[in-house]
């Protein structure tokens, strides 16, 4: 049991432990190689510098040098963190692509159809393909339920633009549904029902632009993936 535990420890020892170490030894090696090269110095030529221990001199150096070496390490790490952050989320890109491409598909074809409704009476092949986009829409879950965040690493503006565009489109498409409601109901007022139809587009429009914005934004990185795996 004994054995085990102490086999355990082992593996939760972070790798971050032994690289302060390293860093440390050789922040003292380096203090003492300077405070070497300095005391000898003092003995031969700076008189001035009697007053000063060269104990405290070298703890001194040896500290400063094991700060900055530990300081570079801790950059060095941070630097492949990022890198393989990155590296996930273009793999992230490349394997949602064709969601994302399929759900702006759809968003492009239903504002279309909604657009064309405002100056001409809706025929019933307009409403069941409105219909129809709008299910496809609002229950896509490949697009809704996206993990977004990960592309925080490659820009700010990505996950923002794609949680706006996705979530402004599926309220657009809720509003187009609920237009074709209101059409038998409001036919000797056509003034009212085009605004509200212009309404849903409005949605509709804003969020197909900023989800295209969001799109384009990855195809670089999806470039970089490609390239990186060919």
């Amino acid at each position: 049991m004994q054995n085990q535990s102490s086999k355990a420890e082992q593996q939760r020892i972070c790798p971050c432990d032994s690289q302060m170490v390293v860093a440390l030894t050789i922040g003292v090696i380096a203090g003492s190689l300077i405070g070497f090269v300095l005391g000898w110095l003092w003995v031969n030529h700076w008189r001035a510098w009697a007053g000063v221990r060269l104990l405290e001199l070298l703890t001194a150096l040896g500290t400063c040098g094991a700060v900055i070496v530990a300081v570079g390490l801790h950059r060095e790490s941070v630097n492949r963190s990022t890198k393989e952050q990155q590296r996930r989320a273009r793999l992230y890109a490349v394997e949602t692509r064709v969601s994302l491409q399929y759900f702006q598909n759809l968003a492009k074809a239903l504002k279309e159809l909604n657009f064309k409704i405002v100056s001409s009476p809706a025929t019933k092949e307009d409403i069941r393909a409105i219909e129809y986009f709008v299910g496809e829409i609002v229950g896509f879950d490949q697009v809704r339920n996206m993990d977004i965040a990960r592309f925080d690493c490659l820009s700010k503006k990505i996950p923002t633009n794609l949680a706006i565009g996705i979530g402004q489109l599926v309220q657009g498409a809720l509003a187009a549904r609920a237009n074709l409601k209101l059409i038998p109901l409001m036919s000797d007022n056509l003034g009212a029902l085009q605004n509200s139809i212009l309404g849903a587009h409005l949605w509709l429009q804003g969020g197909f632009d900023i989800l295209g914005s969001a799109i384009e934004a990855l195809k670089p990185e999806i470039d970089i993936c490609l390239a990186e795996r060919a």
